[in-house]
């Protein structure tokens, strides 16, 4: 991109947003909904969500291909070699946290089922952000970085998502509905 901006403002605004928006607000939703129906056990949502969600993001690339709104190329470049340690320990530690948490009786919660569920359906997350990407010729980065992303990519966050769903979520929860809004308030004011 060229400084300043100029002409190529909306497209970078426009590639920005995608890659912000559209990860956060699709691949997230989709993994809290994974979670819940884990907990409920309703296997044909998991597969409705899963089917709906990565249909979509393969047929993404390709649309945009076929359907002429703006063709002006955009080519992101990402210095990311540098981070691949951090990613690996961020993925290490999440998982070491969730099988302390759910694969010891330390926590009272020993079920080794949730962590294998957890990182496969990470990896799938991880799957569909990337294999579409690398088929239509977005990204054509192999095989390997396919195999990599798939991994590591969704899985530095599952475990703390799920944490936060399973764990701090319910607990704060329940510390909210046992305080009245007067005792929320009178706390606050003690602290000032």
């Amino acid at each position: 991109m060229p400084r300043p901006l100029g002409d190529h403002f909306w497209v970078k605004i426009g590639a920005d947003f995608m890659m912000t928006f559209s990860y956060a607000m699709f691949a997230f939703g989709w993994l809290w909904i994974m979670f819940e129906n884990f907990i409920k056990r309703n296997s044909k949502e998991i597969l409705l969500f899963t089917v709906v969600i990565f249909t979509s993001w393969l047929l993404i690339p390709f649309l945009s291909f076929w359907i002429p709104l703006n063709d002006t190329m955009v080519y992101s470049v990402r210095y990311m070699d540098t981070q691949m340690v951090v990613w690996l320990v961020n993925f290490l530690v999440g998982y070491l946290i969730l099988y302390l948490i759910y694969g010891t009786n330390k926590f009272g919660s020993k079920n080794p089922k949730i962590i294998l569920f957890v990182f496969i359906i990470g990896c799938i997350g991880g799957f569909f952000m990337e294999f579409p990407l690398l088929i239509s010729g977005i990204r054509p980065t192999g095989i390997l970085f396919l195999m990599y992303n798939t991994i590591l990519m969704f899985n530095q966050g599952a475990p703390y998502l799920y944490i936060a769903y399973d764990k701090v979520l319910p607990w704060l929860i329940m510390k909210i509905k046992k305080e009245t809004p007067d005792e929320i308030k009178t706390r606050i004011q003690i602290k000032r």
